[in-house]
C-alpha cells in the first residue's frame, strides 16, 4: 500500500512537472518566434529614424550651399542621322547647339552641357582646344570670329589619334568627354571606360584580332579609357567647381560611382544618348536608376541627354526635375553644391 502510495505521488510530481515544462516551453516558444519579427522591426524605425535625421541635415546643408547655374542642351538627333556619319545634317546639328547654347549664357549659366557625341565631328586627340569649325564662335568676314557664348562647356565627341604629321593612325577611336574653357583651351578630357558589349568593345579582340572579320564593319569600334577624371571650372562669381563627368550608362554603374566618389566631385554630369531604344520605357529607367549614384555619392547630377529624358538630380533627391522626353530644346536650373 505504501508503495501504491509513493509509485502514485511519484506519478503526480512527474505529471506535475511536465505540465510545468509544457508551459515553460510554450511561453519561451512564443518568445522566440517574436524575436526575429521584434528585431525586424527595430531595424526597420532605427532606419527611418536615421533616415529623417539625415535628410534634415542634408536640407540645412543645402540651405547653406553655393548654388550654381547650369544649363543644358538637349538634342532630338536620332542615330542614324548623327553628324559625324552623315556630313550633310552636321552642320545644321551644330548650328542648333550653338544657338541654345546662346541663349543659356544670356540667361547666365555658369556651366553648358551638351550631350554624348554632340559634337558631330570626330576630333583628333592632339588639339589643344576649339577646332577651326567652332564651337563658341563662328568663322566672320575678314578671318575674324563671332563669339556666341563664353560659359564653360562639357560636351562629348567621337576622337581619333593621329602621328606625328597629325594622320589619323590604325587604332580604334574613343568616346570622350571634354570641358572646354572659356579661353578657347580644353580644359579636361575624358574618355569612357564602361564600353557596351558588341557594340562598343568586341571581347577577346586584343587577343584574337581575327574575331572582327565575323562581325559587322561597326561592331566594338571604340578603345576603352582610363580612370575616372575631374572637370575643374570657374562659375561667373569665380567660384571653383570640381565636375565628374559620366558616359552614357556610366551613371547606373556602382562600381565606377565609388571610384568617382573617391574624387570627392562637387557635381555629377552624365551625357549619353538613348536614342537607340526609340520610345520605350529604356530611358525613363535609365533616369530612376542614375538617382541611386547622385544619393550614393552626394552630389547632384546633371543629365544631358539626346533623344532621351534630360535632368537635374539633388544628390538628397526628392525627384529629379526632368526635361521633355524625345524632343530638342534647353534647360536651366540652379544647383546647389557642397564646398571641397
Amino acid at each position: 500500500m505504501r508503495r501504491r502510495c509513493a509509485l502514485g505521488q511519484v506519478n503526480r510530481l512527474r505529471a506535475d512537472a511536465d505540465q510545468r515544462r509544457a508551459l515553460y516551453d510554450l511561453a519561451t516558444t512564443r518568445a522566440r518566434r517574436w524575436r526575429p519579427a521584434v528585431a525586424a522591426a527595430a531595424v526597420l524605425v532605427g532606419a527611418l529614424v536615421y533616415g529623417h535625421v539625415r535628410i534634415g541635415q542634408a536640407k540645412a546643408t543645402a540651405e547653406a550651399a553655393t548654388k550654381i547655374k547650369v544649363g543644358v542642351v538637349q538634342g532630338n538627333v536620332p542615330f542614324n542621322e548623327k553628324g559625324n556619319e552623315h556630313p550633310e545634317h552636321a552642320k545644321k546639328q551644330l548650328d542648333d547647339l550653338k544657338r541654345l547654347s546662346t541663349e543659356l549664357d544670356k540667361a547666365g549659366a555658369d556651366l553648358i552641357v551638351w550631350t554624348e557625341t554632340a559634337f558631330p565631328w570626330a576630333l583628333p586627340r592632339n588639339l589643344q582646344g576649339e577646332p577651326p569649325i567652332g564651337m563658341r564662335s563662328s568663322r566672320a568676314a575678314g578671318g575674324k570670329r563671332d563669339q556666341h557664348f563664353t560659359a564653360p562647356l562639357i560636351f562629348g565627341a567621337i576622337t581619333y589619334d593621329v602621328d606625328g604629321t597629325g594622320r589619323a593612325i590604325d587604332k580604334d577611336p574613343y568616346n570622350t568627354a571634354y570641358l572646354l574653357a572659356p579661353d578657347g583651351k580644353y580644359a579636361g578630357r575624358f574618355d569612357k571606360t564602361f564600353l557596351v558589349m558588341f557594340s562598343e568593345h568586341i571581347p577577346l579582340v586584343e587577343t584574337f584580332p581575327w574575331i572582327r572579320k565575323l562581325l559587322p564593319r561597326n561592331s566594338g569600334n571604340l578603345t576603352r579609357g582610363e580612370g575616372v577624371e575631374i572637370f575643374p571650372f570657374k562659375t561667373r562669381d569665380g567660384t571653383e567647381v570640381h565636375a565628374a563627368p559620366m558616359i552614357c550608362f556610366e551613371d547606373i554603374i556602382s562600381a565606377f560611382s565609388i571610384k568617382v566618389g573617391r574624387r570627392h566631385p562637387q557635381v555629377l554630369v552624365n551625357i549619353t544618348n538613348d536614342a537607340w531604344f526609340g520610345d520605350t520605357s529604356e530611358p525613363w529607367e535609365h533616369l530612376a536608376l542614375a538617382v541611386f549614384r547622385s544619393v550614393e555619392i552626394r552630389a547632384p547630377m546633371v543629365r544631358a541627354v539626346n533623344t532621351g529624358v534630360s535632368a537635374f538630380i539633388a544628390s538628397r533627391s526628392s525627384g529629379p526635375h526632368a526635361g521633355n522626353f524625345c524632343g530638342s530644346g534647353l534647360m536651366l536650373s540652379r544647383l546647389r553644391i557642397s564646398s571641397h
